[in-house]
């Protein structure tokens, strides 16, 4: 099984506003203990946290710093 997205594939994001819904299958950039990185969102709460997680299924946590969601995946 591929990822979604290949280990330095370019990638488009839109930047996340106040207003914007996040939904599940979204895919976001972002910050985990100091890094930066694109994960699938699996439940948003009312907070506005995401929990996220890969695409083979594994729950990472819950993430506050949400900063971009994917728009296109680069040929």
């Amino acid at each position: 099984m591929s990822p979604k997205i290949r280990s330095g594939q370019l990638v488009t994001l839109e930047p996340i506003t106040p207003e914007m819904r996040l939904r599940k299958d979204d895919v976001v950039l972002c910050r985990v203990h100091a890094s930066d990185y694109l994960h699938f969102v699996y439940a948003v709460d009312r907070a506005g946290r995401c929990q996220i997680g890969n695409a083979r299924g594994h729950i990472n946590g819950w993430a506050s710093a949400v900063y971009g969601r994917l728009v296109r995946i680069e040929d």
